[in-house]
């Protein structure tokens, strides 16, 4: 069927404590049949959950009785240092045991998980573990790679998932987040425990709902009325607690290892940094970590001796009996878990990229070892974390032995563990870049190509950056609220100072957008494009501002620019439209055939070509066989989600090769699928001619 019509057509508590009550009657039964079963993993992640926000590591008014309760039988690890303030890197350092520079995930965006890297969940699933991971939000996609190794994924973009709401008071419309809630982590979680509780499981649960923007249920509001970190990880803390309970109910505590602990915390105005991602201050590198199994775990104990996540998967397979991961620079913590050992004396790495990205600073690491803690940037910093704990008093002016001695241990670590592996990256589509956009992470387009050369310090110092960073984080929040005019004044100040930042321009290109003032946007992506000609997410924003723009001519340029990159794009169909507005046939035929050249497996790009064969007026381009041919494969590739414009384009092929019975029975399905998705009266009246047309022995033919 036409395009338009496809855009409009697609446009268009009790059961579980029942279920619970009999689980626990049989629970003792369950436990003595499956005594001898290797242990369960359940792994969970608390995204942006600061060591302090867990009241087993300070007082937090009562936010986390959940989580302090499996605390007191837990081994409680005090001192515990993650590799990076950004969500995909530091998960990519607890699947693997390696750190950024080795695992080559060093941001949240434009990097992935290199395929070459062995993950925990590799391994456990090749042992015969069902493995599955319940990912809560975008940044975690797939397609970033760190999901390898589970047989069964849920991810933010899955079908059927509950999303995070928020209200947004600049236009009092509730807005889905790419985020799903905790309560819908919890729940299949929890489902796929009863499913698998007779077999050795490796679950990953990852809750996100301490992240900006916070959106806890009201009873959680009420409690901490003006502070909704502390609401949003309340209500956290109560759906980890209904996986605890599951875990019990099930009779599954004394063979279950259960492993708590977070990527990275959140600034919350340490230092004067109000986000992540940016600064390796303990605020967002110190993360919980609660560790509970059966014997000889000893739990009810605390270890103030430092560890990393990188040692986690290397714990996990150890108590597994499984062999270490290849290349993981982490150890296990086993001698602690066992009271055997109270301190390993481990070395702590991270980095953040971020500054360097958008600013043009020097990357920032730090290196942590015993009680000191230095950072390596222009202008070092050095603290003493037992006497300073909130890193208050820099100590890099007076101890400078230390930090000598510190920096060429940070030096020698990196050109010893750092590989080519961190080659691995990945363009981001505009619909991903929105929606991480909307998270508050930046994309950039600065990597690391010389870990070695990029150990010598320049550019500016990060902690002069600061009001820079929250100026970008203004600017980022107006944008998320489409406040575009305060949002472009704010990305032009910062332009002021750094108008050579990558970034800053994209952001305000999106900004000018938003403010409808196309020919700027184009203009500024222009400029962009020309320093990353194969960014398809620049590609595609500069093709948009054009036709908006009303320079039609020049966005089939870049459309074709971006078909070159990748043949199987969707914008071959915006190429096709405007050859169709403009009666163009042969050029629409050349369009759709090239297509299914390159794409033959491409379900849409049958359907496109499939229409045109059975609709066009051009008798000479007709074939109605090659379209029913067409149509019949891409609907039976497309069944389990059957859509009206395909059962329309099908039935147009049968209608042009002569079975008007099949076209009209098809018809009649497309016609009952629009009234289930009450879709527009026009739409349907369209599709209404079209069986007028079979059940008057004619084909269709496109106006």
């Amino acid at each position: 069927m036409p395009l338009m019509l496809v855009f409009l057509v697609s446009g268009c508590g009790g059961d579980e404590h029942a279920a619970q009550t009999a689980e626990t009657r049989s629970a003792s039964s369950a436990s003595s049949r499956a005594a001898d079963l290797p242990w369960n993993v359940v792994l969970i992640t608390l995204d942006t959950t600061r060591a302090d926000a867990l009241g087993a590591y300070a007082g937090n008014g009562g936010a986390t009785p959940k989580l302090d309760a499996f605390a007191a039988e837990a081994v409680v690890f005090e001192q515990v240092a993650a590799s990076s303030p950004s969500t995909l890197p530091s998960h990519a350092t607890i699947f693997t045991g390696k750190q950024p520079y080795a695992h080559g995930a060093r941001s949240n965006l434009g990097y992935t998980l290199a395929a070459e890297n062995v993950t925990l969940a590799e391994v456990l699933s090749e042992a015969g573990y069902a493995t599955r991971a319940e990912i809560a939000a975008v940044v975690l996609r797939p397609q970033t790679g760190i999901a390898q190794g589970f047989r069964e994924v849920t991810h933010a973009g899955s079908e059927g998932v509950s999303l995070k709401r928020v209200y947004r008071k600049s236009d009092g419309m509730m807005v889905e987040y790419p985020i799903r809630t905790g309560s819908d982590i919890a729940r299949r979680g929890i489902e796929f425990i009863r499913a698998h509780r007779d077999a050795p499981f490796f679950l990953w649960l990852h809750f996100f709902d301490a992240h900006d923007p916070y959106a806890p249920p009201q009873p959680y509001l009420h409690r901490f009325p003006n502070d909704p970190y502390r609401a949003s990880v309340a209500y956290q803390d109560a759906e980890v607690g209904r996986v605890f309970d599951a875990i019990d109910a099930l009779g599954l505590r004394e063979r279950t290892l259960v492993v708590v602990t977070a990527d990275h915390g959140e600034s919350l105005g340490d230092h004067g940094v109000s986000k992540h991602s940016y600064y390796v201050y303990e605020s967002t590198i110190r993360v919980p970590l609660l560790i509970r199994g059966p014997a000889p775990i000893a739990g009810g104990r605390r270890v103030a001796g430092l560890v990393r996540t990188s040692d986690l998967a290397p714990t996990i397979l150890d108590l597994t009996g499984r062999a270490p991961l290849i290349g993981s620079e982490g150890v296990s913590l086993r001698p602690l878990l066992e009271a055997k050992q109270q301190d390993l004396g481990l070395t702590a790495y991270g980095e953040s990229l971020e500054l360097h990205k958008v600013f043009g600073a020097a990357p920032l690491r730090y290196l942590r070892e015993g009680r000191w803690k230095y950072i390596h940037k222009v202008g070092p910093e050095l603290y003493d974390l037992v006497a300073d704990p909130g890193e208050l008093h820099n100590r890099a002016g007076r101890e400078t032995e230390q930090v000598a001695r510190l920096a060429a241990l940070l030096r020698e670590r990196v050109v010893t563990g750092a590989t080519s592996n961190g080659g691995a990256s990945t363009e981001v589509d505009a619909v991903t870049s929105e929606q991480l956009l909307a998270l508050g992470y930046a994309a950039g387009a600065g990597r690391i190509e010389d870990d070695v050369a990029s150990l010598d310090l320049s550019g500016p110092d990060a902690a002069n950056l600061v009001p820079k960073v929250d100026l970008l984080a203004e600017a980022q929040g107006h944008l998320l609220l489409r406040d575009f005019e305060n949002a472009e004044s704010r990305l032009t100040k910062l332009l002021a100072d750094y108008p050579g930042s990558f970034e800053i321009q994209r952001l305000r290109s999106k900004a000018l957008e938003g403010l409808e003032r196309f020919d700027e946007a184009a203009a500024a992506i222009e400029g962009l494009v020309e320093r990353s000609p194969d960014d398809l997410e620049l590609l595609l924003a500069w093709a948009r501002n054009l036709a908006k723009a009303q320079r039609r001519d020049e966005a089939v340029n870049v459309w074709e620019r971006v078909l070159a990159i990748d043949p199987c794009s969707d914008v071959r169909q915006q190429v096709y439209l405007v050859a169709y507005q403009r009666r163009e046939t042969r050029r629409q035929f050349d369009v759709l055939s090239e297509g299914m050249e390159s794409c033959p497996e491409s379900p849409s790009h049958m359907l496109d070509l499939a229409w045109a064969l059975a609709t066009s007026r051009d008798d000479s381009l007709r074939d109605g066989d090659r379209a029913l041919a067409l149509a019949r494969r891409a609907v039976s590739l497309l069944e389990r989600n059957p859509d009206p414009a395909q059962l329309d384009t099908l039935a147009a092929a049968f209608a042009e090769s002569g079975d008007f019975e099949s076209a009209i029975r098809e018809q009649r399905k497309a016609l009952a699928l629009l009234r289930d998705r009450e879709a527009p009266a026009a739409v349907e009246a369209v599709f209404r001619a079209h069986l007028g047309e079979f059940e008057a022995g004619r084909p269709v033919r496109d106006p």
